[in-house]
């Protein structure tokens, strides 16, 4: 998953390169929302939208395996 456009000072307490973007989403959104500037809030806006429509995507593409194997 790409790593949204961010400073990667926001995230001085971890390995910005290691961020498992998706499984800590909630806390990346957090942390940008806290302390991010307003360019920053904007990009993570666009990073919640990227994530909502990939886990929709794969959401219909598993139900219509699904539906297509049975």
């Amino acid at each position: 998953m790409p790593a949204p456009n961010v400073r990667r000072a926001l995230f001085w307490d971890s390995d910005f390169n290691r961020i498992d973007w998706g499984k800590y989403k909630k806390a990346v959104i957090h942390r940008v929302l806290e302390r991010g500037k307003q360019e920053e809030k904007h990009e993570i806006s666009r990073f919640i939208i990227y994530l909502m429509i990939s886990c929709r995507i794969l959401h219909c593409l598993r139900n219509d395996l699904y539906l297509y194997i049975n």
